[in-house]
């Protein structure tokens, strides 16, 4: 199974070239997100694309931030904080869930990287 972040899920809606690639690193692999990406996409899109976003999250599972994310995230944030490497807030509760659910998540940019413990695949 792969997460995909909003970048990447924009990117697959799209059909860019960054999206077609998307599909050929996760094949037919089962696909998440999360509920933050949800609440990414809604804030960015509306109309038929925000209906065609939605229908394609319907086809994903949808990983909420729970206790054991909020333990993992909080992690995330002072070791990030103590190297200097602060990422978004919204990255840094992604990446908690990654963490926990031990899934890859597939991203568009390199801010990831800065999480131990989470397999990132930059696109």
């Amino acid at each position: 199974m792969f997460l995909l972040d909003t970048s990447a899920i924009i990117e697959i809606l799209e059909g860019t070239e960054k999206g077609r690639l998307i599909k050929e690193i996760v094949g037919n692999e089962p696909l998440a997100t999360t509920a933050l990406t949800i609440h990414e996409i809604v804030l960015g899109e509306e109309g038929a694309s925000l209906e065609k976003a939605l229908d394609f999250i319907h086809t994903t599972e949808i990983l909420n931030y729970d206790f054991d994310s909020a333990m993992m995230s909080a992690n995330i944030e002072k070791d990030l904080k103590k190297k200097g490497k602060m990422i978004n807030k919204i990255d840094i509760l992604i990446g908690g869930i990654a963490k926990q659910h031990g899934l890859p998540i597939v991203v568009l940019d390199k801010d990831f990287e800065n999480i131990p413990g989470i397999k990132v695949i930059v696109v």
